[in-house]
């Protein structure tokens, strides 16, 4: 895989395990930061903020998959002048 995909999804690993984070800690705040948008966004993240276990659920969820995510982006190891000329 290419370089600049690996970071992007190492990235997003990263994000991903810091939003399943706030919302372990803190699933009601963290869920009504974001109720704006259309009727059905808004009615998800109310259902969610007034169900902290099932918030939290999901959330460790978003850990593992983030890490998960984050830890399949390998870095290729550097190459050498020589092995470019042997190979």
């Amino acid at each position: 895989m290419e370089t600049t995909a690996r970071r992007l999804n190492e990235s997003a690993g990263m994000l991903m395990i810091g939003d399943g984070v706030l919302g372990l800690m803190h699933p009601r705040e963290h869920c009504l930061l974001w109720r704006g948008g259309p009727s059905w966004w808004r009615s998800t993240i109310e259902w969610f903020a007034t169900h902290p276990h099932a918030t939290r659920g999901v959330a460790a969820a978003e850990i593992a998959a983030g890490l998960w995510l984050a830890r399949q982006q390998e870095a290729e190891p550097p190459r050498r002048e020589w092995d470019a000329l042997v190979a």
